[in-house]
């Protein structure tokens, strides 16, 4: 770890790296004490990938390039306070790509400045935050996250994008309760077999908590002229900003809304089912521009 300081005990230093051979595993802890103080990485094996990567102990990273990938061949853990922070915040226009069959994180932070391309088949969540900063720029890509098998947020998780954001799966992407949130400019959920927005979760696009702020909406919802994805929508969810749907779910069997799907145009396509449960609510700015 990166040890205990007597003169600045808010400020212990870097945390330590250690890679054991053994395990093929890259380990980042700081022992459990407070820094404010990062550890760079500039670089992740490519030739022979890890088999794993754990960031612990309120061990902080940064990746301060403009283009990262970090492939693993098992799972990416962080846990107890730990982050990784990808990109610079004056700058943020980075692309970072995580592959790996597992994303686990407990109590701990992934900050991107600029996209993020996520590929595993398990992303589990718990008192946790993914948070991506497209710093306002139309200039930054659409950000992608796929998680084959399952995606699980629970106490108090959030997965938040000041851009468009897409989240594609094959199986359940599960928003278990109270403050476990995805958020963004532009949400599209996709292919998914079931979504679950469970009691006090909040799916919401744009990220503006009076959702009817958002101008651009509000003119498209007054036109008199029907926009024409609303005429002939698309197959599939699409990424693209001259849309204008905020929030569009498509190619998902089965949709659960127990907490509160948000918007200010919200598009449903291909569902075979929509469920709101008791509690549970789908409000389009009260404007009246919901779309199945």
């Amino acid at each position: 770890s990166g040890g205990q300081s007597f003169g600045c005990p808010q400020n212990a230093g870097a945390a330590g790296t250690i890679y054991d051979k053994s395990l093929e595993t890259l380990k980042v802890s700081n022992g459990n004490f407070t820094t404010h103080t990062e550890t760079p990485l500039l670089g992740f094996s490519v030739t022979k990938l890890w088999s794993n990567v754990l960031v612990e102990s309120n061990a902080k990273v940064l990746v301060p390039l403009l283009w990262s990938r970090v492939q693993v061949t098992g799972q990416i853990r962080l846990l107890t306070g730990g982050s990784i922070c990808f990109g610079l915040s004056e700058n943020p226009i980075s692309e970072f790509e995580l592959v790996a069959e597992e994303l686990l994180m407990s109590d701990s932070v992934i900050k991107v400045y600029g996209a993020f391309r996520m590929y595993v088949k398990v992303l589990l969540m718990w008192d946790s935050k993914i948070q991506i900063d497209g710093g306002g720029k139309d200039v930054v890509l659409a950000s992608m996250l796929e998680a084959r098998n399952l995606v699980v947020l629970k106490h108090g998780s959030v997965i938040s994008s000041n851009a468009a954001l897409g989240v594609y799966g094959q199986g359940l992407l599960n928003l278990s309760g109270p403050g476990d949130g995805i958020k963004a400019r532009q949400l599209f959920l996709s292919l998914f077999y079931n979504i679950e927005v469970g009691p006090g979760s909040v799916v919401q696009a744009p990220l503006d908590e009076d959702v009817r702020s958002s101008l651009d909406a509000l003119s498209i919802c007054e036109s008199k002229t029907c926009p024409s994805e609303l005429i002939a929508p698309p197959d599939d969810c699409h990424v693209n900003s001259s849309l204008s749907f905020t929030i569009q779910i498509c190619r998902v069997e089965d949709i659960t809304v127990g907490g509160i799907v948000k918007g200010s145009i919200i598009h449903i396509h291909r569902a075979r089912t929509v469920t709101v449960t008791d509690g549970g609510a789908i409000s389009a700015s009260e404007l009246q521009s919901r779309h199945w």
